[in-house]
C-alpha cells in the first residue's frame, strides 16, 4: 500500500470507515498537500458492492474498482465531480448509469471485461475524455452520441458483438487509435476517413468483404490491421496511406494485390500469409524500408526478381507455397543481408 500525506484529514476518517468492514487494504491511497484523497485504488478486493462511503470522497480524482464482482453502479457516482479516471474493469456490470454522463472532468473511462449489453447515451456528455476502453463485453452497437466526445483519442472496443458502426465516429477529429478487432463487423463507415489523425486502426477478427475507398484519406496512418477477414480484393486507394509502416492481411481472400501498393514508402511490415495469391506484383520491391514480408500459405510458384531490391529485408517467409526455385536476385538478397528466409 502506497500512502502519501496526513492520514488525520476528514478523508482519511472516511476511509477509515469505508474500509473497516472489508477487512482489507486498498492498493494505493494518496492524499494531496491539503489531505483531501486524490487516488483510491480498492481494485481486487471482492467488493459485490460499491461502499457508500466512498460519494463522500468529493476530491477524489483517480479511483479502480477493477476485478470485484460488482453487478451495478449507483447512481451517486455522480457526486464524484472531480473524477479524472475511473476504472471498472473485470467485473460482473450489466450496465453503467446515466449519471456517468456528469462527471464532466473525466479523462478515461476503463469498463473492459465486464457485460455490458449496451452504453447510456449520456457517454457523449464527457466533454474532456481522452481514453475509453471497452473491450471483453456483449456491445453489439455504440450510441451515436459517442460522436460528441471530440476530445477522445483512443477508442477500444475489441471482443464484442458489434455488427455495425455509427457514422458519428467521424466526428472524433483527435482519435488516434481506435481498435475494433474482433467482433462482427461487414461493413465499415465511409466516415471513418475523417479521423484525420488516426495512427492506428485494429480490424482483425470481423467479417469484412471489402473496405472503403475513402480509408485511403487516412493520411496519419500507421498501423492497418485487416488480418483474419473476407477481403477479396484492396482498393487502390490504400496507396495513399504514406505513413503507413505495417499492414497485416494474413488470413483473408485475396487472390492479387494492387501494383500500387509500391507507393507505401514507409512500410516496414506486411503480411499477407494464408491468402490465395497467384502472383505477387514487382513493385513490391520498391518498398526500400519494408522490414518483413510474410508469403506463407498462398499458391505462388515464382517471385518477382524485384524483390531482390528490398535492401532493408531482415524476414521473408514463403513457407507453404508452390516453389520449384526462387530468383537469384533473392539468393543473393539472403547472402548479403543475412535475410532470415522461411520456404
Amino acid at each position: 500500500m502506497i500512502i502519501d500525506g496526513q492520514e488525520s484529514s476528514h478523508d482519511a476518517l472516511i476511509v477509515a470507515q469505508l474500509l473497516a468492514p472489508l477487512n482489507a487494504r486498498p492498493q494505493v491511497i494518496r492524499y494531496n498537500t491539503n489531505r483531501e484523497l486524490i487516488i483510491l485504488d480498492l481494485s481486487d478486493l471482492n467488493l459485490r458492492e460499491v461502499p457508500p462511503e466512498l460519494f463522500h470522497l468529493k476530491s477524489l480524482r483517480r479511483l479502480s474498482l477493477s476485478w470485484n464482482r460488482l453487478t451495478f453502479i449507483p447512481t451517486e457516482i455522480e457526486q464524484l465531480h472531480n473524477l479524472e479516471e475511473l476504472s471498472l474493469e473485470g467485473n460482473q456490470l450489466l450496465a453503467i448509469p446515466e449519471k456517468v454522463g456528469q462527471l464532466r472532468k473525466l479523462q478515461k473511462l476503463v469498463l473492459s471485461w465486464n457485460r455490458l449489453v449496451s452504453l447510456p447515451t449520456e457517454i457523449g456528455q464527457l466533454c474532456h475524455l481522452h481514453e475509453l476502453y471497452l473491450g471483453g463485453n456483449q456491445l453489439a452497437s455504440l450510441p451515436a452520441e459517442l460522436g460528441q466526445a471530440e476530445l477522445l483519442q483512443t477508442l477500444s472496443v475489441e471482443w464484442n458483438r458489434l455488427t455495425a458502426l455509427p457514422a458519428t465516429l467521424g466526428q472524433l477529429q483527435n482519435l488516434q487509435l481506435l481498435s475494433l478487432s474482433k467482433n462482427l463487423l461487414t461493413t465499415l463507415p465511409t466516415e471513418l476517413s475523417q479521423l484525420q489523425n488516426l495512427q492506428e486502426l485494429f480490424l482483425m477478427q470481423n467479417r469484412l468483404a471489402s473496405l472503403p475507398i475513402e480509408l485511403g484519406q487516412l493520411q496519419k496512418l500507421r498501423r492497418l490491421i485487416l488480418s483474419w477477414n473476407r477481403l477479396t480484393s484492396l482498393p487502390v486507394e490504400l496507396s495513399h496511406l504514406h505513413q503507413l509502416e505495417e499492414l497485416a492481411l494474413a488470413e483473408n481472400r485475396l487472390t492479387s494485390i494492387p501494383a500500387a501498393i509500391g507507393r507505401l514508402s514507409n512500410l516496414q511490415e506486411l503480411s499477407l500469409d494464408k491468402n490465395q495469391l497467384l502472383t505477387v506484383p514487382a513493385e513490391i520491391g520498391q518498398l526500400s524500408k519494408l522490414q518483413r514480408l510474410s508469403l506463407s500459405g498462398n499458391r505462388l510458384t515464382t517471385l518477382p526478381t524485384e524483390l531482390g531490391q528490398l535492401h532493408s529485408l531482415q524476414e521473408l517467409w514463403l513457407h507453404k507455397n508452390q516453389f520449384t526455385s526462387l530468383p537469384p536476385e533473392i539468393k543473393i538478397l539472403q547472402i548479403r543481408q543475412q535475410l532470415s528466409l522461411d520456404r
